[in-house]
């Protein structure tokens, strides 16, 4: 499950959400004082503990995000690549590699006007 996790983005990543997340709390503080109360010692412990906490639930969240991302990358440069579909001679072309592709030389209307 935490098999090939990015872990060096992933925390550059969550440093700076953790980061934007402190900056917008003493926003708040500055312009609501009363609701953000930062004066006192156990808010800040508070607020350095939940950093913390949130610093680590961002770096797995974008751990798994990477991931995905690079899954996603290789399987669709595994898709361009496949064998038998740029092949230029014709034997690989007629073994079923075009099969239930698209195929532009058909029209719907020539099926209708044999009708």
């Amino acid at each position: 499950m935490f098999e090939g996790l990015n872990w060096r983005n992933a925390f550059k990543r969550a440093a700076i959400f953790t980061a934007i997340w402190l900056g917008l709390v003493y926003v708040m503080h500055t312009i609501n004082p009363k609701f953000f109360q930062l004066g006192d010692s156990r808010a800040l412990l508070s607020l350095a503990v939940n950093s913390v906490i949130f610093f680590f639930l961002y770096a797995l969240f974008f751990a798994f995000i990477e991931r995905r991302k690079a899954r996603a990358q290789s399987d669709a440069k595994g898709k361009k690549s496949k064998p038998g579909k740029t092949a230029e001679d014709g034997e690989e072309l007629q073994n079923g590699a075009l099969k239930g592709q698209y195929n532009p030389n058909t029209s719907r209307k020539k099926s209708r006007r044999r009708r």
